[in-house]
Formats: structure tokens, C-alpha cells, sequence
């Protein structure tokens, strides 16, 4: 299992160890969870959060990676996740059972940047609102879950 030290305000672990670190295999954010720190070490971990996959925005910020709610303040950044793949998250997972790894999280940034240095600058949270064309970015990244 992997070491996962965090700080957290409103998530779940789905598996704990004693101490101020936690031994995670997956954590679920749910609801109104406030801004939260992982610094994982390494291992196979996953990440839940109770949203659309549309509604998650992955960005980098400065050696973390954050990932925003594109509905609230609520927000996610995983510590030195540039700085180190033992930093990665290995798989996200949205409310609809869809998935994502490490790997299409950096290609899905790049597309997203592309897409609004495309579209004069136009943020990927104002995006949502009002563009297609992100469903369909958003589809070649994440995957549905299987029957």
C-alpha cells in the first residue's frame, strides 16, 4: 500500500493506518470539501471525487497539481506531483464510474491549454459553459467505466 500524508477537511479514506500518515489505497471527496493537500510517496493510489468529470479542472501549480471543481472552491492539490512520478495519483475517478490516469491527466492539461490559447484565452471553467468542443476533449481523456 502506498504512504499517503495528508491534510484533510471533509474526505474519506477508504483504508487508514495509525499515525498522521495514511496507508491508502483510495480517498473519496464528497460533497463540500474545502481545499485539501496529498503528498503521496508512492504506490497504486486512487483518488474519488464526487463530480462530473467536466467539472474537474487538473492544472499545474507550480510542482503540485491541482484539481478544482469547476462548481465550487472546493479544490485538490497533490503535492510535488512534478517534481517526482512517486508523487502521482495514479488514477482519478468521477461520480459517473469514469476514470483517468497520471499519464492522460498531463495529456488532457496540454489540451486544455490548448484549447483555451485557442479560443483567446478563455478559461476551462468559463469553457464549460459554453462549448461542445470540451465534452469531446474531455471523452479522449477519461475513461467510462465498463459494464
Amino acid at each position: 500500500m502506498a504512504e499517503l500524508a495528508t491534510t484533510l477537511s471533509k474526505a474519506r479514506p477508504v483504508t487508514t493506518h495509525w499515525l498522521a500518515v495514511l496507508a491508502m489505497t483510495g480517498c473519496v471527496f464528497s460533497g463540500e470539501f474545502g481545499t485539501d493537500t496529498i503528498s503521496d510517496s508512492s504506490g497504486d493510489d486512487l483518488i474519488t471525487i464526487d463530480r462530473a468529470p467536466e467539472k474537474l479542472v487538473f492544472q499545474r501549480n507550480g510542482s503540485s497539481l491541482q484539481v478544482s471543481t469547476a462548481d465550487s472552491s472546493d479544490s485538490i492539490r497533490v503535492a510535488s506531483w512534478y517534481q517526482n512520478t512517486d508523487r502521482h495519483i495514479e488514477t482519478f475517478k468521477a461520480s459517473d464510474g469514469s476514470t483517468i490516469s497520471s499519464t492522460q491527466v498531463e495529456q488532457l492539461i496540454q489540451a486544455m491549454a490548448s484549447w483555451s490559447s485557442d479560443n483567446g484565452g478563455m478559461s476551462w471553467s468559463q469553457a464549460l459553459e459554453n462549448s461542445q468542443d470540451i465534452h469531446a476533449i474531455i471523452s479522449q481523456y477519461w475513461t467510462a467505466p465498463t459494464a
